[in-house]
């Protein structure tokens, strides 16, 4: 037995689908927050058809980050105010970026594969952006809903 044989099977009979970079999560996470990583890493998911093993992950991700909006529309102005402040965008932030970490090592081996293949990821400008938009879309939502909740209350 060669030194050739015993690393080939593991990476050439594999199909290796490309996944977006963790410079794509973080990218997501800075400009629109956890939603964004979120989406991204959904996207992922399905790109390795393991959207369904994921889904629990996926939702407490999706919950938390729309749980962070809420508590920061809610404790900084009231709910009668749909503006986040800059205080709390931090801490939104910082949820997106923990979430990176938390999709990272759900896929890290994935990660690994595609770093020792060699295999680029696919570009993410497109993928990054429409999740930006997206999850700027559900925090205006989620915070108009909580005013309007407010004003009844």
């Amino acid at each position: 037995m060669q030194d050739d044989d015993l690393l080939s099977p593991s990476l050439a009979e594999t199909t290796l689908v490309p996944i977006y970079s963790v410079g794509a999560l973080i990218a997501a996470a800075f400009f629109g927050g956890g939603l964004a990583v979120t989406m991204v890493a959904m996207i992922n998911a399905s790109r390795l058809k393991r959207l369904a093993k994921d889904m629990i992950w996926l939702l407490l991700a999706a919950a938390l980050s729309i749980g962070a909006v809420i508590w920061a529309i809610t404790a900084s102005e009231g709910p009668e105010s749909p503006r986040i402040p800059s205080e709390a965008r931090i801490y939104i932030r910082a949820i997106g970026f923990g979430l990176c970490g938390a999709f990272f090592l759900l896929h890290r081996q994935v990660y690994r594969t595609m770093n020792l293949s060699g295999r680029p990821p696919p570009s993410p400008y497109v993928t990054v952006a429409v999740a930006v938009v997206a999850s700027f879309g559900i925090n205006l939502l989620v915070g108009t809903l909580v005013a309007i909740n407010g004003e009844l209350a």
